[in-house]
């Protein structure tokens, strides 16, 4: 590809210009496919000049090939780097999560929202008990008596909850350590 681009260049020169030809800013622009104002930033960043706004060409498509071949080299080396640095990422933490399997410390997905359904019931069953055990308590109380009563029960409803969670989660500890 590069040496097509080069030989289009060298076609496209011979026609309006001998390669020793000294030329414009934009004749030169035009000869490679740029504007302007991106000759005179590559003229910034080492392109040859003959002067003011005078370049001579042939020095000028060495040095533009150059440019984009090295463009080309530092991207595909950093992009090779990137995707070998992600891929070692994620054969690290697949290692990691095979590790924390073997140990019995990582659940799997499906064994999790089983576990968050228990959860989820245990919190609802605690909950729809307060109505029952609190209406008898709440007849003739003031607003204040009222709020905590009812603040009394929540803080034991979710007391209550905390407990069963935690021997719930201390039998699933115990499955998975004996699955190991």
């Amino acid at each position: 590809m590069v040496r097509s681009t080069i030989e289009d260049i060298d076609r496209m020169s011979r026609r309006t210009h001998s390669v020793g030809d000294i030329v414009t800013t934009q004749e030169l622009a035009q000869l490679l496919c740029l504007t302007p104002r991106r000759i005179q930033q590559l003229a910034k960043e080492g392109m040859p000049k003959s002067g003011r706004a005078s370049y001579p060409l042939k020095e000028c498509v060495r040095f533009y090939v150059s440019y984009l071949q090295s463009l080309a080299e530092e991207y595909s080396s950093e992009s090779i780097t990137a995707e070998k640095l992600r891929l070692t990422r994620a054969q690290a933490r697949r290692a990691e999560v095979e590790a924390a399997k073997a140990e019995g410390a990582a659940l799997e997905a499906e064994q999790v929202r089983h576990e968050s359904m228990i959860l989820a019931g245990e919190i609802k069953e605690a909950f729809l008990a307060l109505d029952g055990r609190l209406a008898p308590k709440l007849v003739g109380k003031s607003a204040g008596e009222i709020k905590l009563i009812i603040g009394d029960a929540v803080a034991e409803a979710l007391n209550e909850v905390a407990e069963r969670i935690e021997k719930h989660a201390s039998t699933i500890g115990s499955e998975n350590t004996k699955s190991s």
